[in-house]
């Protein structure tokens, strides 16, 4: 076991089937709070009955270190066999509660809140070793200025929506939505589609996830699957080709950061090869940018 980390152990309170998530160490600690909080505040947005409707209940804790939860029917959809032919399928279908957030965030009309985004980008630089600095700090930069001048809406932002999260019967029809841990009410419009695109792809192919992130920026690289859905969700959300390289750089910088500094989960050689395989393709997307006028940039 990790010096730092969260059990989660399935069992039943009350004679109900239930996910119990328990924390060690620090870091666990952080995790449990996060779980607590973040399905509390998936809760007070109240979501669209078609998602609410999927989520989990708080079920509470003796104690800061144990947090329980109902465990909602099926499977993740990781233990189904995603072959290519149904991949398209399976990625339209995970999306569909998706696209109802989206439509209540259009409705509300309120901007993202990216106050606790700009602070925690803004950190990533001096937290992480100087060989990765300067790339990043890049990043930050641009993800930074494209944030503050592009007016979007606010939608609620599940955070960690990949396969293993989204909960199905044999037949792929969703049945639950766990771990909201990194819930945000006010996120960006097309975040968790893009992340759902490139971990399923990444997770059915057998492929690292960094190889499938590389597609973002390069798109001679893109299969028909990755092609088909980058151009769904740009259509959906309203995203140029330049907005979903920057909503790229906010994905690629959180996959950094809750990686290597919020959950300290990898050995020392992640980042490096994360790097190497991500970084060209991140560099030559920021080079183009960084040359061209900003309202340019922006149209």
């Amino acid at each position: 076991l990790s010096a730092n980390a969260a059990l989660t152990v399935t069992g039943s309170v009350g004679g109900h089937p239930a996910i119990g998530h328990i924390a060690i160490g620090e870091y666990g600690l952080a995790s449990v709070w996060r779980h607590r909080t973040g399905l509390a505040d998936a809760h007070a947005a109240r979501l669209p009955a078609p998602v609410d409707a999927l989520l989990p209940q708080p079920l509470g804790g003796p104690d800061k270190a144990v947090f329980l939860q109902t465990r909602v029917p099926g499977r993740p959809m990781t233990e189904l066999p995603l072959t290519e032919d149904r991949l398209a399928e399976c990625v339209d279908r995970a999306a569909a509660p998706l696209w109802h957030l989206h439509m209540h965030g259009a409705a509300r009309a309120t901007a993202p809140d990216i106050t606790k985004l700009r602070q925690t980008l803004r950190t990533m630089p001096e937290r992480l070793p100087d060989a990765a600095s300067d790339l990043i700090g890049r990043a930050v930069g641009q993800a930074l200025a494209w944030l503050a001048r592009r007016p979007m809406h606010g939608v609620p932002v599940h955070g960690d929506y990949w396969p293993s999260n989204i909960l199905v019967t044999d037949g792929n029809g969703l049945t639950g939505l766990v771990d909201w841990e990194w819930f945000r009410p006010r996120g960006l419009p097309g975040y968790d589609a893009l992340y759902l695109l490139v971990t399923t792809l990444a997770h059915s192919r057998g492929e690292k996830l960094a190889r499938v992130l590389r597609q973002i920026w390069i798109e001679a690289e893109r299969g028909t699957v990755f092609r088909g859905f980058h151009r769904q969700i740009a259509q959906r959300t309203g995203l140029s080709a330049d907005d979903m390289g920057c909503l790229g750089l906010v994905l690629w910088l959180a996959v950094i950061r809750r990686t290597v500094i919020d959950t300290r989960s990898p050995g020392d050689h992640w980042l490096p090869a994360f790097l190497a395989e991500t970084g060209p393709a991140v560099d030559g997307f920021l080079r183009a940018r960084e040359h061209v006028p900003v309202a340019r940039a922006a149209a």
